[in-house]
């Protein structure tokens, strides 16, 4: 099996297209930071008539404004990896989606200590005033924000081969202990992260593998 990761579009797929006229690819994940583009259920229409599946995570810019969120989160809920393990031919991929944000939660990291404010997305909303909510529910800024229950989520769901994520673990100088300590739980051998525009290789605090991948820059995985 063939896997395309995508790095951060930020609105430009064009080598990501360009790479599926090349390469016999079966399944494309994109690493969050789609837009601003065309709605992506089209984009990943036009990708799925290359014979390939399609996947995705959300960046924190995907929830930046109206238009970003309704061209990405409000229509490609479906194939978003996001709080998911699924499995493709041999292998299982997890999905985290968004940032940490200390007004939920700041994991312990190289430059700080934990700070837990809010543990779910509903202890959040039942904190927030009915003229602070958007759309009935969370702020859209916090749509994109990561919970301490999104790790759980996770963790339920058992083993993945491939944790794919848009932050960065503690391979990146910005990265988070706190996704060492999810990919350990979840039994990966893998980690796969954008946000950072930076395309490297490196290895997790308890040693598991990194990979980052830069803006718009394909990284092909075989299993």
């Amino acid at each position: 099996m063939k896997i395309m990761f995508y790095g951060d579009p930020h609105g430009d797929f064009t080598p990501l297209f360009e790479s599926l006229s090349r390469e016999v690819t079966d399944l494309v994940v994109v690493l969050g930071d789609v837009g601003p583009c065309d709605p992506l259920d089209q984009i990943a229409k036009n990708i799925k008539n290359h014979g390939c599946d399609f996947k995705w995570i959300h960046g924190n810019h995907d929830a930046d404004s109206e238009e970003l969120f309704d061209c990405s989160l409000q229509v490609a809920q479906d194939d978003n990896l996001h709080r998911r393990i699924e499995r493709f031919q041999d292998i299982k991929i997890a999905g985290l989606g968004g940032v940490y944000r200390g007004k939920v939660w700041m994991p312990e990291s190289l430059s700080g200590p934990e700070k837990i404010v809010f543990n779910s997305p509903d202890e959040m909303l039942r904190a927030t005033r009915k003229m602070d909510q958007w759309r009935d529910g969370l702020p859209r800024r916090h749509r994109a924000t990561i919970f301490p229950s999104y790790h759980q989520d996770l963790i339920k769901q058992g083993h993945a081969d491939i944790l794919v994520c848009h932050e960065a673990p503690s391979s990146h100088r910005n990265g988070f202990y706190a996704i060492d300590d999810l990919a350990k739980a979840l039994k990966a051998s893998l980690i796969v992260h954008g946000h950072h525009h930076y395309d490297y290789d490196g290895t997790t605090r308890n040693g598991i593998h990194v990979k980052g991948v830069g803006k718009a820059e394909c990284f092909y995985f075989n299993t």
